[in-house]
């Protein structure tokens, strides 16, 4: 019974290091969460908004955001917009539609970096530099670019960031991080108040919810390994398709799968990120 408590939320800890580093996020803004959905849920959780703000999305959108955006908004009394996006807009066309569309009590907007329903690739990088020029948070559903493309979340600079690493990560269900930028870290509220609330803001980050096993998030790092068609770590510098591994290589790096699983994960290699293009 001591594998269950002892020592797990050290454990933890080392698995939200190594999958922090993936998509290039600082680990202790990063948390582990079910999917972006729930990711999603504790950003807009954590907003104050009163009546006559605004939150900005695009119709681009995924729909469980869009549901939460609209139940954000009936508790608040906060106006949700959409932005119209057409899908062959040049990079350029769309950082000016949705600037453009930022109103003075405009609190939050939500971009996609691939977005679910289209698979169109949004400049996100570009938008965020844009939307903090008018003071405006961001916050970037990713869950469809980590594995896809390569990512890097300091680089990027979103107020809040969000992806899956069950999709083209290709980890197991349910495995997501929600990344904070250090500025918006202190409104952030748990969507769950338990146990460890007491001891403050940095275990909050690696508690997870009463609905999760937590154990399973331990093997995500060695999932990801599985998913690199190079031993050595690297991955495309294109983004034209996913960097997917064939079927004989899908195992743990650096050694098959029956050693590298057995394989604690104090002794797992140094997580090293996807090659950024440029």
């Amino acid at each position: 019974m001591a594998f269950y408590s002892r020592g797990l939320w050290d454990r933890l800890s080392h698995t939200r290091r190594h999958l922090a580093a993936f998509v290039g996020a600082d680990p202790e803004s990063t948390a582990l969460v079910a999917n972006a959905t729930a990711a999603v849920e504790a950003v807009f959780g954590s907003l104050d908004l009163e009546p006559g703000d605004e939150v900005l999305l695009t119709d681009h959108g995924y729909g469980a955001v869009r549901f939460a955006a609209e139940r954000l908004g009936d508790r608040t009394g906060a106006t949700v917009r959409e932005v119209t996006v057409p899908l062959d807009a040049g990079d350029d066309e769309v950082i000016g539609r949705i600037t453009g569309s930022v109103r003075a009590r405009t609190r939050l907007v939500v971009i996609d970096h691939v977005a679910s329903t289209t698979a169109k690739l949004l400049p996100v990088e570009r938008l965020v530099a844009s939307l903090h020029e008018r003071g405006v948070p961001v916050l970037v559903d990713a869950a469809h670019a980590p594995g896809m493309l390569p990512v890097d979340v300091t680089r990027i600079g979103a107020d809040f960031w969000l992806g899956n690493l069950h999709k083209w990560a290709l980890t197991s269900r349910p495995t997501a991080l929600l990344a904070v930028s250090a500025t918006q870290r202190r409104r952030m509220r748990p969507v769950v108040v338990s146990w460890r609330q007491p001891e403050g803001s940095r275990r909050p980050r690696s508690s997870p919810a009463r609905s999760t096993t937590p154990h399973g998030w331990r093997r995500r790092p060695a999932c990801i390994c599985s998913a690199r068609s190079d031993p050595t770590g690297s991955a495309p510098t294109t983004t034209s398709s996913p960097p997917m591994a064939s079927a004989s290589s899908r195992r743990p790096w650096p050694g098959p799968a029956t050693t590298a699983r057995r394989r604690p994960s104090s002794s797992w290699p140094e997580p090293t990120r996807w090659a950024t293009p440029g």
